[in-house]
């Protein structure tokens, strides 16, 4: 494989003045890669299949590959490798990263971020109006449930009937409300 940090190119024309990323996390993203053809190349031996049978498979499929230069390191090892060879192996691609990378310890900062952007937001208790009171706080309590239930079951009636007066329209709208209740 080439540069599995990135381009070569981008690294060596880089101009005064343009950042050129660290050898850190080159050689940290080189180790992954060594990693996952590491494991591509042992889950198709553990699968049954020989690399010709795979190869012959993905052809078949048209996302033909040369598995000896690919797991190799002399064809680059891209994502929609990982997904046809797994699937020609059966095995769903995040299973294979999974393996090949590893489960993160703990949430990315990233993600924590956006969990706190998009994560609904708890309701204050002042704008939750009053409490409801609990069933069982008070005596008779499977009582005063049954007198609800029973409400609730005349008011979803009454509509349901209402509903059927107001023509065809209602009345297909009255069976759908009737057979969800």
């Amino acid at each position: 494989m080439g540069d599995p940090g990135g381009d070569a190119a981008r690294d060596e024309g880089a101009g005064e003045g343009t950042p050129v990323a660290s050898a850190e996390p080159r050689d940290a993203t080189r180790a992954a890669v060594t990693r996952a053809r590491e494991v591509l190349s042992s889950l198709i031996e553990l699968s049954g299949l020989s690399r010709r049978e795979v190869e012959r498979r993905l052809v078949e499929e048209g996302t033909g590959t040369d598995l000896g230069r690919l797991l190799g390191g002399r064809l680059d090892l891209k994502l929609r490798h990982i997904v046809d060879i797994s699937r020609v192996l059966g095995l769903h691609p995040l299973e294979f990263l999974a393996m090949a990378l590893g489960e993160p310890r703990e949430r990315s900062s990233f993600l924590r971020r956006l969990d706190a952007l998009i994560a609904p937001r708890p309701v204050r208790v002042a704008d939750a109006g009053p409490r409801p009171r609990r069933v069982d706080d008070e005596a008779g309590g499977i009582e005063e449930l049954q007198r609800r239930v029973a409400q609730l079951s005349s008011e979803i009636g009454e509509l349901v009937a209402a509903l059927r007066r107001r023509g065809a329209e209602g009345a297909r709208t009255a069976r759908f409300v009737a057979n969800r209740c």
